[in-house]
């Protein structure tokens, strides 16, 4: 009959090491076995690392749970926690780029060369039929699943360290060049679209350089037309549903006259005809996305 050596012990035709780690109990501690050791060196290997662990409180069971399985629950578990924008971020990362390339691999066996190598293969040819991805897109995988990784060491405790902090990415090419109007090509554009129902939307936008969302939650009661300013008290975002509100500090800027005179326009104060006009927008606005935040008349 096989004897238990120092915590090693062959089991059929595998070795197996059993230690005493930490039981939720205070002050108690249970055995903990693992096996499947080809060697009886392997075995005394890895027990001596988990006595290490153990003695620090960093051991963690072993799970068979695979990189695919624990995404798929860690995302679950953030779907109230993050803004909407954040969880489809963090979904399109996982089922695009991460989970088709290392999604089989199991998750105590995820080792930082491994995401070396995802991360590289990405900026290669992890793109559209093959082409090379963005050092941003690249960049935005690798915080989404460091922080996934995270978790599995913080909250589910499943990893002892987070190998996606250990990682290297290729090294960036520098800043990638954004493409924006210069003053001649905004110009051209307000010009052509001067006579546009949501001109005075587009030169808002155009001078005041508030976020795409604060402009899409704009009312019109944030127009203050005799004190020349607009408050941005909201941000909005679509993301595969209907929109929601995000927490914002309200903030106002002064807007010159000639802003001043398209948003009279646009709110209907030059006449009677205008002011038909804006309260027909706020009704196909009504009619078109009942439900979201709608314009004040």
């Amino acid at each position: 009959m096989p004897r238990l050596r120092d915590g090693v012990i062959k089991r059929g035709g595998s070795w197996s090491y059993v230690i005493r780690v930490p039981d939720p109990a205070p002050g108690a501690r249970k055995p903990r076995w693992v096996g499947g050791f080809e060697t009886e060196e392997d075995a005394k290997a890895a027990r001596d690392e988990a006595r290490v662990r153990a003695r620090r409180g960093e051991y963690v069971n072993r799970s068979t749970s695979t990189v695919a399985g624990y995404l798929a629950e860690w995302v679950e578990a953030h779907a109230s926690t993050v803004k909407p924008k954040t969880l489809a971020g963090y979904r399109h990362d996982i089922d695009h780029y991460i989970v088709p390339r290392i999604g089989r691999i199991r998750l105590q066996a995820l080792r930082p060369a491994v995401i070396s190598m995802l991360y590289r293969e990405l900026t290669e040819h992890g793109g559209r039929d093959g082409q090379p991805l963005s050092a941003t897109t690249v960049s935005h995988i690798h915080r989404t699943l460091r922080k996934a990784l995270a978790d599995a060491v913080q909250v589910d405790q499943l990893l002892a360290v987070n190998p996606a902090a250990r990682s290297k990415r290729p090294r960036g090419s520098g800043a990638e060049p954004t493409r924006v109007w210069t003053a001649e090509q905004l110009h051209a554009f307000l010009t052509a679209a001067r006579s546009h129902r949501l001109f005075a939307f587009y030169r808002l936008a155009a001078y005041t350089g508030a976020r795409r969302g604060e402009l899409l939650y704009l009312r019109w009661h944030a127009l203050d037309l005799d004190a020349a300013e607009v408050t941005f008290g909201g941000s909005t975002a679509v993301v595969a549903r209907p929109a929601c509100r995000r927490n914002h500090q309200d903030r106002t800027l002064a807007h010159d006259q000639h802003r001043q005179r398209n948003h009279r326009h646009a709110a209907g104060t030059l006449s009677p005809a205008g002011r038909g006009t804006a309260r027909r927008w706020v009704s196909l606005e009504r009619q078109r996305r009942p439900g979201l935040h709608q314009p004040v008349g």
